[in-house]
Protein backbone atom coordinates (compact mmCIF):
# COMPACT_ATOMS: atom_id res chain seq x y z
CA UNK A 1 0.00 0.00 0.00
CA UNK A 2 1.88 3.03 -1.26
CA UNK A 3 1.16 6.72 -1.65
CA UNK A 4 0.45 7.74 -5.26
CA UNK A 5 3.76 8.50 -6.93
CA UNK A 6 2.48 11.83 -8.31
CA UNK A 7 1.78 13.14 -4.80
CA UNK A 8 4.50 14.34 -2.47
CA UNK A 9 4.23 15.66 1.04
CA UNK A 10 6.45 17.25 3.62
CA UNK A 11 6.37 16.65 7.37
CA UNK A 12 4.90 19.52 9.35
CA UNK A 13 5.97 20.90 12.75
CA UNK A 14 3.80 21.40 15.80
CA UNK A 15 1.93 19.34 18.41
CA UNK A 16 -0.87 16.92 17.68
CA UNK A 17 -4.29 18.55 17.58
CA UNK A 18 -6.56 17.91 20.57
CA UNK A 19 -10.24 18.86 20.49
CA UNK A 20 -11.29 19.71 24.03
CA UNK A 21 -14.65 20.01 25.76
CA UNK A 22 -14.83 21.32 29.35
CA UNK A 23 -16.43 19.40 32.18
CA UNK A 24 -16.34 18.87 35.92
CA UNK A 25 -12.71 19.52 36.85
CA UNK A 26 -13.02 17.37 39.97
CA UNK A 27 -13.51 14.25 37.84
CA UNK A 28 -10.88 12.54 35.70
CA UNK A 29 -11.30 13.51 32.03
CA UNK A 30 -11.83 11.11 29.14
CA UNK A 31 -9.22 10.94 26.38
CA UNK A 32 -10.23 9.51 22.99
CA UNK A 33 -7.93 8.02 20.30
CA UNK A 34 -9.68 7.60 16.95
CA UNK A 35 -8.94 4.95 14.34
CA UNK A 36 -7.06 5.01 11.04
CA UNK A 37 -8.49 7.50 8.50
CA UNK A 38 -10.76 8.96 11.20
CA UNK A 39 -10.65 12.22 13.15
CA UNK A 40 -12.01 13.91 16.27
CA UNK A 41 -15.47 14.43 14.77
CA UNK A 42 -16.12 10.70 14.77
CA UNK A 43 -16.37 10.77 18.56
CA UNK A 44 -19.15 13.38 18.72
CA UNK A 45 -22.12 10.94 19.04
CA UNK A 46 -20.44 9.07 21.91
CA UNK A 47 -19.29 12.25 23.65
CA UNK A 48 -22.86 13.56 23.49
CA UNK A 49 -24.28 10.28 24.79
CA UNK A 50 -21.80 10.23 27.68
CA UNK A 51 -22.70 13.82 28.57
CA UNK A 52 -26.30 12.70 29.08
CA UNK A 53 -25.34 9.92 31.50
CA UNK A 54 -26.28 10.82 35.12
CA UNK A 55 -23.45 12.55 36.92
CA UNK A 56 -21.02 12.05 34.06
CA UNK A 57 -20.02 15.65 33.34
CA UNK A 58 -16.38 15.05 32.46
CA UNK A 59 -13.98 17.00 30.34
CA UNK A 60 -13.03 15.24 27.12
CA UNK A 61 -9.92 15.40 24.97
CA UNK A 62 -10.06 13.93 21.45
CA UNK A 63 -6.50 13.47 20.18
CA UNK A 64 -6.06 13.40 16.40
CA UNK A 65 -3.39 11.05 15.03
CA UNK A 66 -0.51 12.47 12.97
CA UNK A 67 -1.66 13.07 9.40
CA UNK A 68 -5.33 13.04 10.44
CA UNK A 69 -7.78 15.88 11.00
CA UNK A 70 -5.98 19.03 12.09
CA UNK A 71 -2.84 17.28 13.37
CA UNK A 72 0.45 17.93 11.55
CA UNK A 73 1.68 15.48 8.96
CA UNK A 74 4.44 13.31 10.34
CA UNK A 75 6.36 10.42 8.87
CA UNK A 76 5.52 7.28 10.85
CA UNK A 77 8.15 4.54 10.72
CA UNK A 78 6.45 1.86 12.84
CA UNK A 79 3.68 1.21 15.33
CA UNK A 80 6.16 1.80 18.17
CA UNK A 81 7.01 5.19 16.68
CA UNK A 82 3.35 6.16 16.52
CA UNK A 83 2.66 4.89 20.05
CA UNK A 84 5.53 6.98 21.39
CA UNK A 85 4.12 10.10 19.73
CA UNK A 86 0.68 9.45 21.25
CA UNK A 87 2.25 8.87 24.68
CA UNK A 88 4.05 12.19 24.44
CA UNK A 89 0.83 13.96 23.44
CA UNK A 90 -0.97 12.46 26.44
CA UNK A 91 1.79 13.47 28.84
CA UNK A 92 1.70 17.06 27.55
CA UNK A 93 -2.09 17.33 27.62
CA UNK A 94 -2.81 16.01 31.12
CA UNK A 95 -2.04 17.14 34.64
CA UNK A 96 -3.31 13.89 36.16
CA UNK A 97 -4.81 10.50 35.26
CA UNK A 98 -7.60 10.06 32.71
CA UNK A 99 -9.97 7.47 31.31
CA UNK A 100 -8.58 6.29 27.96
CA UNK A 101 -10.87 5.22 25.09
CA UNK A 102 -9.54 3.96 21.77
CA UNK A 103 -11.17 2.71 18.56
CA UNK A 104 -9.55 0.38 16.01
CA UNK A 105 -5.95 1.57 15.52
CA UNK A 106 -6.65 4.00 18.36
CA UNK A 107 -7.52 1.02 20.54
CA UNK A 108 -4.14 -0.58 19.90
CA UNK A 109 -2.48 2.75 20.64
CA UNK A 110 -4.47 3.07 23.87
CA UNK A 111 -3.15 -0.32 25.02
CA UNK A 112 0.43 0.68 24.18
CA UNK A 113 0.09 4.06 25.90
CA UNK A 114 -1.46 2.48 29.01
CA UNK A 115 1.45 0.05 29.20
CA UNK A 116 3.94 2.91 28.94
CA UNK A 117 2.21 5.16 31.49
CA UNK A 118 -0.15 3.08 33.66
CA UNK A 119 -0.33 5.76 36.35
CA UNK A 120 -1.80 8.13 33.75
CA UNK A 121 -4.74 5.81 33.01
CA UNK A 122 -7.74 5.26 35.31
CA UNK A 123 -9.61 2.88 33.00
CA UNK A 124 -9.02 1.53 29.51
CA UNK A 125 -11.89 1.11 27.05
CA UNK A 126 -11.27 -0.55 23.68
CA UNK A 127 -13.77 -0.36 20.81
CA UNK A 128 -13.11 -2.89 18.02
CA UNK A 129 -9.37 -2.56 18.68
CA UNK A 130 -6.53 -3.42 16.36
CA UNK A 131 -3.53 -5.32 17.68
CA UNK A 132 -5.46 -8.24 19.21
CA UNK A 133 -5.35 -10.49 16.16
CA UNK A 134 -3.71 -10.86 12.76
CA UNK A 135 -6.47 -10.24 10.21
CA UNK A 136 -7.42 -6.84 8.80
CA UNK A 137 -9.61 -6.09 5.78
CA UNK A 138 -6.89 -4.84 3.44
CA UNK A 139 -9.34 -3.99 0.66
CA UNK A 140 -11.26 -1.58 2.89
CA UNK A 141 -8.07 0.16 4.04
CA UNK A 142 -6.92 0.51 0.46
CA UNK A 143 -10.31 1.82 -0.62
CA UNK A 144 -10.53 4.39 2.17
CA UNK A 145 -7.08 5.73 1.32
CA UNK A 146 -7.42 5.88 -2.45
CA UNK A 147 -11.00 7.13 -2.76
CA UNK A 148 -10.96 10.60 -4.32
CA UNK A 149 -14.70 11.17 -4.77
CA UNK A 150 -17.76 10.62 -2.60
CA UNK A 151 -18.89 7.90 -5.00
CA UNK A 152 -15.67 5.90 -4.62
CA UNK A 153 -15.54 6.46 -0.86
CA UNK A 154 -19.14 5.43 -0.13
CA UNK A 155 -18.84 1.61 -0.37
CA UNK A 156 -15.87 1.53 1.99
CA UNK A 157 -17.48 3.77 4.59
CA UNK A 158 -20.64 1.70 4.42
CA UNK A 159 -18.65 -1.48 4.94
CA UNK A 160 -17.73 -0.18 8.38
CA UNK A 161 -21.31 -0.58 9.60
CA UNK A 162 -23.73 -3.43 10.02
CA UNK A 163 -26.42 -1.10 8.64
CA UNK A 164 -24.88 0.72 5.65
CA UNK A 165 -27.65 3.35 5.68
CA UNK A 166 -25.85 4.98 8.62
CA UNK A 167 -23.53 6.59 6.06
CA UNK A 168 -26.10 8.33 3.88
CA UNK A 169 -25.07 10.41 0.88
CA UNK A 170 -24.79 13.61 2.93
CA UNK A 171 -22.49 12.04 5.51
CA UNK A 172 -20.35 10.43 2.80
CA UNK A 173 -20.00 13.80 1.06
CA UNK A 174 -18.97 15.43 4.35
CA UNK A 175 -16.39 12.70 4.97
CA UNK A 176 -14.94 13.15 1.48
CA UNK A 177 -14.62 16.90 1.99
CA UNK A 178 -12.35 16.22 4.96
CA UNK A 179 -10.24 13.91 2.77
CA UNK A 180 -10.15 16.03 -0.39
CA UNK A 181 -6.44 16.92 -0.09
CA UNK A 182 -4.44 14.28 -2.04
CA UNK A 183 -1.42 14.94 0.16
CA UNK A 184 -3.39 13.93 3.25
CA UNK A 185 -4.32 10.68 1.54
CA UNK A 186 -0.66 10.17 0.60
CA UNK A 187 0.41 10.66 4.23
CA UNK A 188 -2.13 8.07 5.36
CA UNK A 189 -1.04 5.65 2.63
CA UNK A 190 2.52 5.84 3.91
CA UNK A 191 1.31 5.27 7.47
CA UNK A 192 -0.75 2.25 6.42
CA UNK A 193 2.27 0.79 4.68
CA UNK A 194 4.24 1.05 7.93
CA UNK A 195 1.47 -0.49 10.05
CA UNK A 196 -0.14 -3.09 7.82
CA UNK A 197 1.13 -5.55 5.23
CA UNK A 198 -1.45 -7.12 2.96
CA UNK A 199 -4.15 -8.64 5.14
CA UNK A 200 -1.94 -8.78 8.27
CA UNK A 201 -1.40 -6.38 11.15
CA UNK A 202 2.24 -5.63 11.89
CA UNK A 203 1.82 -5.29 15.66
CA UNK A 204 0.53 -7.62 18.35
CA UNK A 205 -0.66 -6.21 21.68
CA UNK A 206 -2.13 -9.39 23.16
CA UNK A 207 0.65 -9.97 25.68
CA UNK A 208 0.78 -6.28 26.50
CA UNK A 209 -2.96 -6.22 27.22
CA UNK A 210 -2.71 -9.38 29.33
CA UNK A 211 -0.08 -7.70 31.51
CA UNK A 212 -2.20 -4.65 32.35
CA UNK A 213 -3.82 -4.39 35.77
CA UNK A 214 -6.28 -1.66 34.87
CA UNK A 215 -10.08 -1.91 34.94
CA UNK A 216 -11.43 -1.79 31.42
CA UNK A 217 -14.00 -2.76 28.83
CA UNK A 218 -13.77 -4.36 25.40
CA UNK A 219 -16.65 -3.50 23.07
CA UNK A 220 -16.89 -5.23 19.71
CA UNK A 221 -19.54 -5.59 17.03
CA UNK A 222 -20.41 -9.18 16.19
CA UNK A 223 -20.61 -8.21 12.51
CA UNK A 224 -17.30 -6.35 12.31
CA UNK A 225 -15.90 -6.98 8.81
CA UNK A 226 -12.73 -4.90 9.25
CA UNK A 227 -11.26 -6.49 12.39
CA UNK A 228 -13.24 -9.66 13.17
CA UNK A 229 -13.74 -10.24 16.88
CA UNK A 230 -13.16 -14.03 16.61
CA UNK A 231 -9.40 -13.67 17.15
CA UNK A 232 -9.93 -11.89 20.45
CA UNK A 233 -7.58 -13.15 23.19
CA UNK A 234 -8.34 -13.91 26.82
CA UNK A 235 -8.87 -10.65 28.69
CA UNK A 236 -7.31 -9.41 31.93
CA UNK A 237 -9.28 -10.13 35.09
CA UNK A 238 -10.53 -6.57 35.50
CA UNK A 239 -11.89 -6.29 31.95
CA UNK A 240 -15.49 -6.79 30.87
CA UNK A 241 -16.47 -8.01 27.39
CA UNK A 242 -19.40 -6.64 25.40
CA UNK A 243 -20.24 -8.17 22.00
CA UNK A 244 -22.94 -6.05 20.37
CA UNK A 245 -25.52 -7.59 18.07
CA UNK A 246 -26.25 -5.99 14.68
CA UNK A 247 -23.09 -3.89 15.00
CA UNK A 248 -20.07 -3.53 12.75
CA UNK A 249 -16.68 -1.88 13.16
CA UNK A 250 -17.83 1.48 14.58
CA UNK A 251 -19.96 0.78 17.68
CA UNK A 252 -19.54 4.36 18.93
CA UNK A 253 -21.29 5.57 15.76
CA UNK A 254 -23.77 2.72 15.37
CA UNK A 255 -24.88 2.46 19.01
CA UNK A 256 -23.52 5.46 20.94
CA UNK A 257 -26.10 5.23 23.73
CA UNK A 258 -25.33 1.54 24.27
CA UNK A 259 -21.60 2.19 24.39
CA UNK A 260 -22.10 5.14 26.73
CA UNK A 261 -24.15 2.88 29.01
CA UNK A 262 -21.14 0.54 29.20
CA UNK A 263 -18.46 3.17 29.69
CA UNK A 264 -20.13 5.59 32.13
CA UNK A 265 -20.42 3.04 35.00
CA UNK A 266 -16.83 1.97 34.35
CA UNK A 267 -15.66 5.57 34.69
CA UNK A 268 -17.62 5.92 37.91
CA UNK A 269 -16.19 2.70 39.37
CA UNK A 270 -12.74 4.16 40.13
Amino acid sequence: MRAPESHHWKPQPGPLHIARLPGNDSRAPVVFFHGFAGDALGWVPLVQALAQAPGNSRASLRVELPGHGQSPRRRILSFEDLAQQMSEALEQALDGPAHLVGHSLGGALAVAVAARSPKRVCTLSLLAPAGLGHVVDHASLEGLIRADTAQTLAPYLRRLCDDPSLFDDGLVKLAMESRADPQLRAVQADMAQALFSGSAQQFDLRRVLAGLRLPGALVWGRNDRILPWGEMPALPDRFSLHLLEHTGHVPHLEKPETVAGILAPLFDSV
